[in-house]
């Protein structure tokens, strides 16, 4: 949940004394960006966030973004989420 990861990212800031962080959040990590940043605000943290589009995969060798349902839009199999579903840190100011 966003508490959760607000208070790992504000510790591992901390440990780098920093006080700002940029952060990529996958649009299928199932954080809500607004939640995660007032958390980390409460925490003395300030983020900075962009959202990191979901790529997926299928083995007929379609790439691209996911669809709602998670089914390939061409053969219908299911489709391997390869991104978008982390949240990491690019840098600590």
């Amino acid at each position: 949940d966003e508490w959760h990861w607000a208070k790992a990212l504000a510790a591992e800031a901390r440990a780098r004394d920093a006080t700002t962080l940029h952060l990529a959040v996958g649009e299928r990590s199932g954080i809500q960006e607004d939640l995660l940043l007032e958390a980390l605000r409460k925490l003395g943290i300030t983020a900075i966030i962009e959202e990191q589009h979901a790529l997926a995969s299928c083995v007929c060798g379609y790439k691209g973004r996911p669809t709602a349902e998670s089914n390939c839009p061409h053969c219908g199999n299911a489709l391997r989420i390869a991104s978008g579903t982390e949240i990491r840190v690019l840098r600590y100011e």
